[in-house]
């Protein structure tokens, strides 16, 4: 994969914002740096013990195999990232939200298949 992307073998091994409480406030300035990237961010505010968010989790591995220098995923988890989750007003779970420099274009809560979610990233990868 390009550096660009965060597939989701790196999401298992740390490199999602899902660290302890101590680091919190490193993990708000690494959040704020990814999202201001010139290539869409599509963000995942999930959580461990949510089953829908289990559904969308292979869904979102595949679009980052599909589309490597196109997309960033990240995924948030919520439990430990509270801070996060209420700036953006994250009410359920999951819920994605894309970032295009800096700024969300687009949310959306609850499981969405991949045709769906492939024609909104499209749509905000040519504007």
């Amino acid at each position: 994969m390009s550096g660009s992307v965060t597939n989701f073998k790196n999401w298992q091994t740390g490199s999602r914002f899902d660290g302890l409480p101590e680091n919190r406030n490193i993990m708000q300035g690494n959040f704020n740096s990814i999202i201001q990237s010139a290539i869409p961010v599509l963000v995942d505010f999930y959580a461990d013990w949510c089953q829908p968010c289990k559904v969308q989790s292979p869904i979102l591995q595949e679009l980052a195999s599909e589309q490597p220098g196109q997309l960033r995923i990240v995924k948030i988890n919520v439990d430990r990232n509270p801070e996060i989750s209420n700036r953006y007003q994250v009410q359920s779970i999951p819920t994605l939200m894309l970032f295009k420099s800096g700024q969300m274009v687009w949310k959306h809560s609850g499981v969405m298949p991949k045709a769906q979610l492939t024609e909104v990233i499209k749509s905000f990868q040519s504007r």
